[in-house]
C-alpha cells in the first residue's frame, strides 16, 4: 500500500526545514513507495563529545506511529550503570533513530550507515553490536562486505533466539508436515541447553557440548536418543553456524565474546529504552501526523539526557559492588535443573560474597575450598592463563564431600583438545561424554584462571554478566595478595536478607524423559570417546622385564608375575626367609602362599609399606595443584638457581663414591620416568613405563578395600588421572609401583646434608612376600631437592 500523498508532503516539508531541535541524517528517501528519514535529537552530539569510550551499540525496530503506522528504528551507544550496592546494568540510549514505511532489510542497513557515518565523525571506534534476529542478518552481509568494519563483532540477541527455538519447535516440518518437535516435554530442555551453553566459557566445549546434542537428537535407535531429527536440522541450519573448527554461535555470550557485563541479552536494554519513550510521550500519539510524533520522540529525549539519566554510562567497570563482598540478601537458586535422574530443586539459600568465602576458608583450608594448578593455558580472550582454580559456585561444602566432581571441573579447566573435555565431562557410569553433566559442572563450579599478566578471569555466566568481578574472584585475588586474613567492613542496612516470593516450582519429568535424558553409551555420545587412560599393550621382551601386576584371586586381587612361564617354583618367601618350594598354583604362588597373599593380615602389611609413600604423593599432589607449584617452576629464580647448583655438586660426589656418574634427564615433568628407564635399561619408552605405573597403582584401592579409600578418599582416583597424562610429576608413591613393577630395588641418591649413605641413600623395595633371589638388580637415581630425578650409569673413568 502506497503512502498517502499528505503524509509524504508533510515529510518532505520536514525535512526541507526540520525545526532547530531535530537533525536530519544525510540520505533520507521520502517518496509514495519508500519512506526512510533518519534523525536525532540536536543535544545528543554534544553528549557523544564526551562519551566516546563507549564502543558498543545497540539496533532494534519498534512500534507503529503515527497515523499510517509507520516504523520507528533506534540504534546507540550500549553503556554500564553503577549501582554501588548491586551488579551494574546496561543502559541503552537511542541516540539515532529512523523513520521508515516498514523494518525491511533496505532500512536496517540505511540506519547502521548513518551510525557508522556519525561515529566516523566524532572519531568513535565501534567493537561490537547487538541485534535481534532480523537486524542481525541484515547487518551482517554488509559487515562482511565493507573492509573497515569487519573488526566489528556482531551478537545475536539470545532472548529472541531462545523465542525462535520455541516458535520452530511448534510449527510444522515443511519436508514431512509433522510438527517439528514431536515430545513437547523435550521443549524446555532444549531451552534450557540453548541458555547455558552460551555462556561456556570456549569454543572447544561449545562445539563438543553441541556436536553431542545435534547426535542424539538425530539418533532413533537407543533409548538414551532423542529421535528428533527434525529439530536436529533446524537448529543446525538456523541456531549455529558450522566453521572449519566445528560448531559456533552468533548468540554466544561468554568469556572473550563480549565485553564484560555486555551479553547477548543486551537488546533488552533497547526494549527498556523503547517503553521508556512511550511513557513520556503524549496521549493520542497513533493519531497524529508522523513529523509531530518525531518532534514529541526528540523531545523525550532531550529529556531524559537533561535530567541526566545518560551521564554515568561506563565501557567497563573498575571497582567491585558492595554485596559482592558482604551481602545477606537470599535467594531462590535452581539446583542440578540438569540432573539425568533427580528432579529440580529450588532450594532458599543465602548468596555467597567474599566475607562467606574467607570465613569457611579460614576454617577448612585451602583442600576444602578449592583445588588449583598451574597451568600453560590459551583463553578464549587471547590472554595467557598460568594459574586456574576450582571452587564450588553455591555451596562451599562440595569442595570437600565433592571431591570427584571438583577434580572433573579442574580437568575441564585444562582441557586443550575435544577428548580432554569429554573426558573430563564423562558420565560415571557409561564413560560416555555426558552434555548434561557437562552443564552441571559449569553451573556448580567456578573456574578462575590466573593469567600471566596476573589478571584473573572466570568461567561462570556470572562473572560475564557481573562486569568482571565475581565474589570468587575477589577471594582468589585475596588469596593470592595473601590478604585472607583481613576482615571485611560489614554492609550496609539496605544489604539486609529480604523476603522474596518462592518460585514455581517446575513439572516433574517423566520416566521417559529421564531415560532419555541419561548419558548415552559411549558409542553413541556423538564426540571422542571418554577413557580415563589409554592402555598400552605389553610386548614379550616387556613381559619379561615387569613382572608385577594385580590380578583377581577367588577371594582378593593378588600379586601375579607375567611372562614368568620358564618359571614353575613359587615365587614367596617363607616365614624362615628362604624360598618356598612347592610349584605355582595361583599366579605367582602356591595355593599356600596365595591364601596368605590374599588373606586381610598381608594386605595390612603391604599397606603399611604402601601408606606412607601415599601419604607423601598425596600431599605433593596437593601441593603442585595449589599456587605454590608455580614457585617450583621459577628457573629464572637466582636463588632456586644456586641451591639447585650446590645440590647438584653434592650428589655427583656421592655418585662418584658409588663408580656412578650422572646423566642429566630435562626437567619437562617427566625426568622420573625418563631416568628410571635410563638407568634400568628396559627397551621401553618413559610414557610406556608411566602408563604400565599407573595400572598397577590404579587396583591399589580395590586392593586395600576401604583403607586408601579412606585415608585418601575422593582423592586417589583423581590423583592416578594426573599421573597418567605427560608431563605429570612423579612421586614417591609412582617408584614404588616402578619397584614392584621392575622387581628391583631402586636407590635414591639424594642431597640430604647428612653425610652417612644410610641417611641420603633412600630405598624402595618390590613386596617383601615376593623371595630376595628374585629381585633384579638394583636401579640407581638421583634425586635433586625432591623435585627432579636424573639417571645414572656406571663412571668407566
Amino acid at each position: 500500500m502506497k503512502v498517502i500523498a499528505d503524509c509524504i508532503g508533510s515529510f518532505q516539508d520536514f525535512i526541507a526545514k526540520p525545526p532547530e531541535q531535530i537533525a536530519i541524517c544525510p540520505g533520507a528517501v521520502c517518496t509514495s513507495e519508500q519512506v526512510r528519514i533518519g534523525f536525532f535529537a540536536a543535544p545528543m552530539k554534544k553528549w557523544l563529545e564526551g562519551n566516546k569510550h563507549l564502543s558498543s551499540f545497540c539496533m532494534d525496530f519498534t512500534f507503529g506511529i503515527g497515523q499510517h503506522g509507520l516504523a520507528l528504528g533506534g540504534i546507540g551507544p550500549l553503556g554500564l550503570v553503577e549501582a554501588p550496592k548491586h551488579r551494574p546494568h546496561v543502559r541503552m540510549l537511542p541516540l539515532l533513530l529512523m523513520v521508515a514505511k516498514s523494518e525491511d532489510r533496505e532500512a536496517h542497513q540505511d540506519l547502521f550507515k548513518q551510525y557508522m557515518q556519525l561515529m566516523k565523525e566524532h572519531e568513535i571506534s565501534v567493537t561490537d553490536g547487538f541485534a535481534d534476529c532480523f537486524c542481525f542478518e541484515s547487518l551482517q552481509d554488509l559487515v562482511e562486505a565493507n573492509e573497515d568494519w569487519k573488526r566489528i563483532r556482531l551478537h545475536r540477541c539470545l532472548q529472541h533466539s531462545k523465542m525462535n527455538l520455541r516458535q520452530a519447535a511448534r510449527k510444522r516440518c515443511p519436508s514431512c508436515g509433522e510438527r517439528r518437535l514431536r515430545n513437547d516435554e523435550f521443549l524446555n530442555v532444549l531451552v534450557a541447553f540453548l541458555l547455558q551453553s552460551a555462556f561456556l566459557p570456549s569454543s572447544l566445549e561449545f562445539n563438543v557440548f553441541w556436536s553431542s546434542v545435534i547426535s542424539r537428537l538425530r539418533g532413533t535407535e537407543k533409548e538414551s536418543d532423542w529421535h528428533e531429527p527434525d529439530m536436529a536440522l533446524y537448529i543446525q541450519e538456523n541456531l549455529l553456524q558450522e566453521g572449519p573448527d566445528g560448531f559456533t554461535a552468533a548468540w554466544r555470550t561468554g568469556l572473550g565474546i563480549v565485553p564484560f557485563g555486555f551479553t547477548t541479552y543486551s537488546s533488552n536494554a533497547q526494549e527498556r529504552a523503547w517503553r521508556t519513550i512511550k511513557g513520556l510521550l503524549k496521549p493520542g500519539m497513533r493519531q497524529k501526523d508522523p513529523a509531530s510524533v518525531i518532534l514529541d520522540v526528540a523531545a523525550a529525549l532531550t529529556s531524559k539526557l537533561r535530567n541526566g539519566d545518560y551521564d554515568k554510562m561506563l565501557a567497563k567497570v573498575a571497582q567491585p559492588w558492595q554485596s559482592l563482598q558482604v551481602s545477606d540478601k537470599a535467594q531462590l537458586q535452581d539446583v542440578d535443573s540438569l540432573d539425568s535422574d533427580d528432579e529440580p530443586q529450588l532450594v532458599q539459600r543465602k548468596r555467597l560474597d567474599l566475607e562467606a568465602i574467607l570465613k569457611h576458608f579460614r576454617r577448612h583450608g585451602p583442600t576444602g575450598t578449592f583445588i588449583a594448578s598451574v597451568c600453560s593455558l590459551a583463553l578464549q580472550n587471547g590472554c595467557s592463563a598460568r594459574l586456574v582454580y576450582v571452587l564450588p559456585k553455591y555451596s562451599l561444602q562440595h569442595a570437600a564431600k565433592r571431591k570427584q566432581e571438583m577434580a572433573s571441573a579442574l580437568r575441564l579447566a585444562l582441557a586443550t583438545s575435544e577428548e580432554e573435555v569429554a573426558r573430563a565431562a564423562a558420565s560415571l557410569q557409561t564413560g560416555a561424554y555426558d552434555c548434561l553433566r557437562h552443564l552441571h559442572l559449569r553451573e556448580n563450579y567456578c573456574t578462575v584462571w590466573v593469567s600471566t599478566e596476573n589478571q584473573l578471569y572466570e568461567g561462570h555466566k556470572h562473572f560475564v554478566s557481573g562486569a568482571g568481578w565475581s565474589e570468587h574472584c575477589l577471594f582468589i585475588r585475596a588469596l593470592l595478595a595473601k590478604e585472607t586474613s583481613q576482615p571485611i567492613p560489614l554492609g550496609t542496612l539496605s544489604a539486609a536478607a529480604k523476603k522474596r516470593a518462592k518460585k514455581r516450582p517446575q513439572a516433574k519429568r517423566s520416566a521417559k524423559m529421564k531415560a532419555m535424558l541419561r548419558a548415552p553409551e559411549a558409542l553413541s555420545s556423538g564426540v571422542a570417546g571418554a577413557e580415563a587412560v589409554e592402555v598400552v599393550p605389553m610386548n614379550s621382551q616387556t613381559q619379561e622385564l615387569l613382572p608385577g601386576g594385580l590380578v583377581e584371586g577367588k577371594e582378593l586381587p593378588i600379586l601375579d608375575s607375567v611372562g614368568q612361564e620358564k618359571e614353575s617354583m613359587c615365587m614367596a618367601a617363607t616365614n624362615s626367609g628362604k624360598r618356598c618350594r612347592r610349584k605355582r598354583s595361583h599366579g605367582a604362588f602356591c595355593f599356600h602362599h596365595h591364601q596368605i597373599a590374599s588373606s586381610p593380615k598381608w594386605s595390612l602389611t603391604l599397606f603399611e609399606s604402601v601408606k606412607e609413600p601415599a601419604q607423601s604423593a598425596m600431599e605433593s599432589w596437593e601441593k603442585a595443584q595449589l599456587d605454590l607449584a608455580i614457585q617450583l617452576s621459577q628457573t629464572e629464580n637466582e636463588e632456586l638457581s644456586a641451591r639447585m647448583q650446590e645440590s647438584c655438586r653434592r650428589v655427583d660426589a656421592r655418585l662418584r663414591l658409588l663408580g656412578l656418574r650422572r646423566v642429566p634427564v630435562p626437567a619437562e615433568g617427566n625426568c622420573q620416568f625418563d631416568a628410571l628407564v635410563y638407568s634400568a635399561d628396559v627397551p621401553m619408552s618413559a610414557m610406556e613405563m608411566r602408563s604400565f605405573v599407573v595400572q598397577y597403582l590404579r587396583p591399589l584401592a580395590r586392593f586395600f578395600q576401604d583403607r586408601i579409600q579412606g585415608q585418601f578418599a575422593g582423592r586417589y582416583d583423581s590423583y592416578c588421572s594426573n599421573l597418567a597424562k605427560s608431563g605429570s610429576w612423579g612421586d614417591e608413591l609412582s617408584l614404588l609401583g616402578a619397584a614392584h613393577l621392575l622387581r628391583r630395588p631402586i636407590h635414591l641418591v639424594t642431597d640430604t646434608v647428612s653425610d652417612k649413605p644410610e641417611e641420603y641413600i633412600r630405598i624402595i623395595e618390590p613386596p617383601s612376600i615376593i623371595h630376595e633371589s628374585l629381585w633384579g638388580s638394583q636401579v640407581v637415581l638421583a634425586c635433586f631437592m625432591d623435585r627432579h630425578f636424573d639417571a645414572t650409569e656406571p663412571d668407566s673413568s
